[in-house]
């Protein structure tokens, strides 16, 4: 009996490697950009689970600076790095589990008080340039903007004091009390949506 020769097993690894050369072009650069797209989706969606996403604006709390339907972007990694600033616009957790945003005002270990449209940080008046326009016209008819005041308390280390830029009718710290800041969301980078609101913030 002739011993076995391995002449099949030599045939079909020679077909395959001519099967290799001949295929066309076209299904590897296909292939090749298919792997980018759904590489590209996932790196997107890892992007959005972690650093940034967008939220829907439900109400009128931060009128004039932000309105009721539009969409922003929220950097939701920035307060792991770093405490918030004065300013900075931001989406909190409440205690009754909904998403607000507002705007920082005091920070920790310092002492607020809102009187009419005056707020005051450690004893001093600071400016509120986002509201000028408003409070100026609410001069012009002889009364306030805002309505609801805050008698001078001290913010507790941990926890920010924050309001909502339309002042009569927007529910914050004056009335839910000081946030932690183990409640925050993220800060609200840019207006995207109408586009033709789009704005950083």
């Amino acid at each position: 009996m002739k011993p076995h020769t391995p002449s099949v097993d030599y045939a079909v690894a020679s077909q395959q490697t001519v099967h290799e050369k001949t295929t066309p072009t076209w299904k590897k650069e296909l292939l090749q950009f298919s792997k980018t797209i759904v590489l590209a989706i996932i790196f997107a969606l890892l992007i959005r689970m972690f650093f940034f996403t967008a939220y829907l604006v439900e109400g009128e709390s931060m009128q004039p600076s932000i309105y009721a339907q539009q969409r922003i972007v929220v950097n939701k990694m920035i307060y792991h790095m770093r405490i918030p600033q004065r300013d900075e616009i931001i989406v909190l957790h409440s205690n009754e589990g909904r998403q607000l945003i507002k705007r920082v005002v005091a920070l920790p270990g310092e002492t607020v008080e809102v009187i009419g449209d005056v707020v005051r940080i450690n004893g001093q008046a600071i400016a509120q340039p986002f509201l000028d326009e408003v409070v100026a016209q609410a001069q012009v008819a002889h009364t306030h903007y805002n309505t609801h005041d805050f008698l001078a308390q001290k913010v507790p280390i941990g926890h920010v004091f924050v309001m909502g830029d339309n002042r009569p009718y927007s529910l914050d710290s004056r009335g839910f009390g000081f946030v932690p800041l183990e409640h925050l969301v993220g800060r609200a980078e840019m207006v995207v949506w109408p586009f033709k609101d789009f704005k950083a913030l």
